[in-house]
C-alpha cells in the first residue's frame, strides 16, 4: 500500500484535484448515458458529477470515501493487469524466442561446456582511463 495512505490519506490539495476529475469524469459518462435515454445511469452520474463539483469548492474531504474506493479498484485492477501483461510477454515472446535459440543451437550466455578450452575468462580491450566515462556511462 502506498505510504501516503497509511499516513492518513491524500492532502486536501489532492482530493481536490480527484474531486474536479471526478466531476468532469461522472459528468461526461452522464451525458454519454443521456444520449442512448439510459435514465438512471444519468440520475447516478450526475449526483456523482455534483457531488465531486460540491466537494471540489467547499470541502475536498466529502470525496475521501469515493477516493477511497475508486483508489482499491485502480490497485486491483494494476494487479490483473500487471500478471496478465507479464504472462503474456512471457509466453507468447520469450518462451518462443527460447525454444526457437535452443533448436538452432543459439547460445547467447556462452554456456555449454568446451572441454577443449583452457580458460572461459572472456580478454577485454584495455582502454585508458578516463573520468569521463565514469560520470556519463552511457
Amino acid at each position: 500500500m502506498n505510504s501516503r495512505m497509511e499516513k492518513g490519506g491524500p492532502s486536501k490539495k489532492e482530493l481536490r484535484k480527484f474531486a474536479i476529475i471526478a466531476f468532469f469524469f461522472f459528468g461526461l459518462l452522464a451525458a454519454l448515458q443521456f444520449r442512448h435515454h439510459r435514465m438512471t445511469a444519468v440520475y447516478i452520474f450526475t449526483f456523482l458529477s455534483a457531488w465531486g463539483l460540491v466537494a471540489s469548492t467547499t470541502l475536498p474531504v466529502l470525496i475521501r470515501p469515493l477516493h477511497a474506493v475508486l483508489t482499491r479498484v485502480a490497485h486491483a485492477i494494476g494487479w490483473f493487469n500487471t500478471r496478465l501483461l507479464l504472462g503474456v510477454m512471457f509466453y507468447l515472446i520469450f518462451t518462443p524466442l527460447g525454444v526457437l535459440m535452443r533448436l538452432f543451437g543459439h547460445d547467447l550466455l556462452r554456456q555449454k561446456v568446451d572441454r577443449n578450452v583452457k580458460t572461459y575468462w572472456i580478454t577485454r580491450e584495455e582502454k585508458p582511463f578516463d573520468k569521463e566515462h565514469y560520470k556519463r556511462q552511457f
